[in-house]
Formats: C-alpha cells, sequence, structure tokens
C-alpha cells in the first residue's frame, strides 16, 4: 500500500534513455494518502545524492531526457532546487513558466501560462516533463499545476503525483491509468473495507466519477442509482447523484452508504470533502438518520 504523504519519488537517472509517450501523468492517488499531517520546513535540505537531476522535454508525441544529468548547484533546500529546475529545464514556445510555490508540507503549486495554439496533447506531454522532472526531487509531495491563458485565466487545475500516469493505448486513443483506494461495506453492512484497484478512465471522465462508478457497480450505493452531475470546485468534490440514492441499501447502514462515497472520494489528492446533491438539492438527512447538508470530511472510525 503507498503512503502518498510518505512515499519517495522513484528516481530518473538514465541518461539518453527514451521515455515512451505512455508515460502522460495522471492525478490519482493511493490508499489512506492524505490523512496523516506533517509539517515539513521550506529551507529542508536535499540528501546531496539528489543533487543530481534528469531534465525532461518534449519531442514529438514523447517526452525525452537532456543529453546531461543536470547537477543542482544550490541543493540546499527544495526552494532553492525547484527555481533551478524552473530556469534550466526546456519549454515550448507555446508553454512558459510563469511562477511557483511550495506549501508547509512539501506541496508544489506551479503555474505555467500557455497560448491559445496549444494542442491537448502537447499540454498533457508538457505537464508530465514538469512533474517527470520537479518529482525527482524527493522530499515533494505533489505538484499541483495551474494552467493560465497569456491573459491570466486559469483553464486548468489538477494535482499530480510520480506515481501514476496517463498513457496511449496500442490504438493511440489517451486514456488515464492508475489505482485508486475505494470504500465499500463490510459484509454485515455495519463498517466499511478497504480496497484497491486499478481503473483505466476515457478521456470524457473525470477521476472522481470513476470512483463513484466503482462504487455504484459493487452496490455500494442503493440500486438504480445515478450520477447526475460531479465536479470539484476549491478541494470540494461536489456530487449529484438521482432519487434511487434515498432508497434503502438492503442491510447496509446509512452512514455506512454515505461514508463509502466520502472517504473514497477524498482519498483523491485534490478532494478534501464532499457536498451530496440529490436531484440537485440540498437534503438536511439521509434516510432521516444521517446529516449530509453540509461539507462532509474523511472519516475513519467507520473502517474494520
Amino acid at each position: 500500500m503507498i503512503d502518498w504523504k510518505k512515499r519517495r519519488s522513484k528516481k530518473l537517472i538514465k541518461k539518453r534513455t527514451v521515455v515512451p509517450c505512455l508515460f502522460l501523468l495522471f492525478i490519482l492517488t493511493a490508499c489512506a494518502a492524505k490523512k496523516e499531517e506533517e509539517t515539513q520546513s521550506d529551507t529542508q535540505t536535499v540528501n546531496p545524492a539528489d543533487a543530481m537531476i534528469t531534465l525532461y522535454h518534449v519531442e514529438g508525441n514523447e517526452i525525452v531526457p537532456d543529453e546531461e544529468i543536470y547537477q543542482l548547484r544550490q541543493p540546499d533546500s527544495i526552494s532553492n532546487s525547484l527555481d533551478e529546475l524552473v530556469a534550466a529545464q526546456q519549454m515550448p514556445e507555446e508553454m512558459k513558466y510563469n511562477s511557483f510555490s511550495l506549501d508547509e508540507y512539501n506541496n508544489v503549486t506551479v503555474s505555467v501560462n500557455v497560448t491559445s495554439d496549444i494542442t491537448q496533447e502537447a499540454l498533457l506531454l508538457n505537464k508530465a516533463a514538469i512533474v517527470s522532472t520537479l518529482g525527482q526531487i524527493e522530499e515533494i509531495r505533489s505538484i499541483e499545476i495551474v494552467v493560465c491563458s497569456l491573459t491570466g485565466d486559469v483553464l486548468e487545475d489538477a494535482y499530480y503525483t510520480m506515481d501514476s500516469f496517463f498513457f496511449y493505448d496500442n490504438t493511440s486513443v489517451l486514456k488515464n491509468s492508475g489505482t485508486v483506494c475505494i470504500y465499500l461495506p463490510n459484509d454485515e453492512g455495519t463498517a466499511l473495507r478497504q480496497i484497491e484497484e486499478k481503473v483505466v478512465i476515457d478521456p470524457d471522465e473525470s477521476v472522481e466519477q470513476c470512483v463513484t462508478e466503482r462504487l455504484i457497480s459493487y452496490g455500494a450505493l442503493p440500486a438504480g442509482t445515478k450520477i447526475l452531475n460531479i465536479y470539484v470546485e476549491d478541494h470540494t468534490c461536489y456530487i449529484d447523484l438521482s432519487a434511487e440514492f434515498l432508497n434503502g441499501n438492503g442491510s447496509v447502514k446509512s452512514e455506512v452508504v454515505i461514508y463509502s462515497v466520502v472517504n473514497s472520494l477524498t482519498e483523491l489528492p485534490n478532494i478534501e470533502n464532499v457536498q451530496l446533491l440529490v436531484e440537485g438539492e440540498k437534503k438536511e438527512l439521509y434516510r432521516e438518520s444521517v446529516a449530509i447538508d453540509g461539507l462532509l470530511e474523511y472519516k475513519g472510525g467507520l473502517i474494520d
């Protein structure tokens, strides 16, 4: 099981090794990732052994390493290392670094500006190059990439790690692949059990939609439940479900049904809480027993 907060990024040190386009980065994370709180300072020193960094850039439909391994001149802090790498990495004319910031937990936010003629494929490939480069700093836990137009309007905002990827399948159709953690009712319906599952997501499907669809397919939600709308804004996942969600689900406790959704969605790195809606409306109580009118957070006490 991967600990998303503590797991170290994979080293990329093979010189001149071509990285295939199977390699675009994905937003998924693994179980119990973000439930730990560890404060780390921006001035935390970088291990000297990590001072050698492979810079990646895009060539055609691949990301490839630069000719030479880059040696950090100031590996005394994560911030200094990021500053060097941002300046040294090759970027296309259609996409430029704007700024970066580092929070107290060593999550990096990178802002880039893009021109209107950049293609979706080029954008994804360059995101992969950014994360493959910056993610080699072991202390970094996640990389948020904010894509802005030349006028400063935010076009995209998503989180990435080194441990999950987009890939092109044999028919050259872009899909997402990764491992998600989902919470299902136990056999008695009195608690949740946690499983990891590899998923492949179509281009027109979001990660949060995929996770919820998996819950429906496993019978964690009442029969006939459909997703009417689902989106993420300011780290909150808004999910609108059909009226069937209010029906009974056999012997499964109401609280178990609710937190199968909430716990599964909040395992994703960009989601902190969940707002449940039914047919577009907030409901005060779920089946007259569980409050669902406010923002719901991960609840560990229901897990076997």
